[in-house]
């Protein structure tokens, strides 16, 4: 569960993966994942993806909204 996790007050890329260190076990926890942006990436998106996985078997939700433009 989210609230259980040890989670830091803030992750920088210093910290190294943050994928690995923050929105794999965050999304893993998560009933949904909420995600606005101002243009598509979808590179972004796999790395978001590999979380993903456990936030569907917690029978949650992914609403992910993109401005015009970007990467296809």
């Amino acid at each position: 569960m989210l609230a259980d996790g040890n989670w830091r007050r803030k992750y920088t890329p210093d910290d190294g993966d943050l994928v690995r260190l923050f929105y794999v076990p965050a999304l893993e926890d998560a009933k949904s994942y909420d995600r606005l942006t101002g243009y598509f990436n979808a590179g972004a998106l796999a790395l978001a993806a590999r979380g993903i996985e456990g936030l569907v078997r917690n029978g949650g939700h992914v609403l992910d909204g993109a401005g015009g433009g970007g990467d296809p």
